[in-house]
């Protein structure tokens, strides 16, 4: 038996779109979608779990609306971050001026315990929108302004899990991902001291409500351009996507019926290692003693087995024929 478990593969297909066109081409492929937090996650869980699914109108990464959907599950909401403010929205990469503000609004309209997605974001205003979202204010706070937010003591403490597909620190954010969100090079060193600085005001915050701040350094608080530095500090505990999905998803399970599996994603590379999709179903194969293949748009540096594939096909473009192509040549 062969279990196709892929994350989405970037903006081209998601994981359940890829299950389907892959079952097209070897209809007993044995299809179990992923998802690690980052985009397309909300499309996976519905896969599994069938949510109940509301629109809702937001502001989009640079104010324009959006309409952004949640997940209504086990009486709480599953929301991806990626559908208000991510990079796919929109063809603009000026991300100063882009803002998380639709995150703050997609949270007032879910009903807790939440489950929050973040990844694929056009952002790195380190959540300073979604805070002002959440307090009322008007829109227009992004990351050329963070420093100048004034946090309230109405702000709610949030009931939510928080999925991370990194583990980025909130100073190295701008560094790792601003360049690929179309931040200049030169600015790269002044927004990882400004996002500093709003974490230092964050935790003042905290410590006048009695709470304890939270260390600078804190594993995945540069996610989502510091997004999740902001969620832990209103109350949300990060912890890592791939795994959460693993378990809800009953993986461990699917794979000990399988001889192989396949991975897939937009890009496989070192960082699919460091607790993404890719990695953790690599990881639990190898443990039940399947054979690991991938199909991939690209990769790059990927490790040798057994911590990198067995076979690795590359797409090479975004088109769906040339996806069922590696499929067939995959399985031959």
């Amino acid at each position: 038996m062969i279990l196709f478990a892929p994350d989405s593969y970037g903006g081209f297909l998601t994981a359940p779109e890829a299950v389907a066109l892959a079952q097209q081409v070897q209809p007993a492929l044995i299809g179990h979608p992923m998802a690690d937090g980052g985009e397309g996650s909300l499309a996976t869980l519905q896969w599994h779990r069938g949510l109940r699914m509301e629109t809702v109108s937001v502001s989009g990464p640079y104010g324009e609306p959006v309409r952004a959907r949640l997940g209504h599950h086990d009486g709480g909401c599953f929301v991806e971050t990626a559908e208000a403010c991510g990079l796919r929205l929109t063809p603009r990469r000026s991300p100063r001026q882009a803002s998380t503000y639709g995150v703050g609004e997609l949270l007032k309209a879910a009903q807790e315990p939440m489950v929050i997605g973040l990844g694929g974001s056009a952002t790195i205003d380190g959540g300073a929108g979604m805070i002002a979202a959440l307090q009322g204010d008007a829109p227009g706070v992004s990351a050329a302004t963070l420093e100048l937010l004034s946090l309230q003591d109405r702000l709610p403490r949030l009931r939510a899990t928080v999925l991370l597909d990194v583990q980025t620190p909130l100073a190295e954010c701008s560094a790792v991902f601003g360049p690929q969100k179309g931040l200049a090079q030169a600015l790269v060193s002044p927004m990882s001291r400004a996002l500093l600085g709003w974490g230092a005001t964050l935790n003042r915050w905290r410590e006048r409500r009695g709470q304890r701040p939270l260390p600078l350094d804190l594993p995945g608080g540069g996610a989502a351009g510091g997004l999740g530095f902001a969620l832990a500090a209103l109350g949300a505990t990060l912890v890592p996507g791939a795994a959460y999905f693993a378990r809800l998803t009953a993986l461990r399970s699917a794979i000990q019926k399988a001889d192989a599996v396949v991975v897939g994603e937009g890009r496989l590379d070192p960082s699919s290692y460091q607790g993404k999709a890719a990695g953790v179903v690599t990881e639990l194969a190898r443990s039940a003693g399947a054979a690991v293949w991938a199909v991939v748009g690209s990769c790059q540096a990927v490790p040798p087995p057994p911590l990198g594939p067995d076979r690795i096909i590359e797409i090479g473009e975004q088109d769906t024929g040339a996806f069922q192509d590696a499929i067939r040549r995959l399985i031959r």
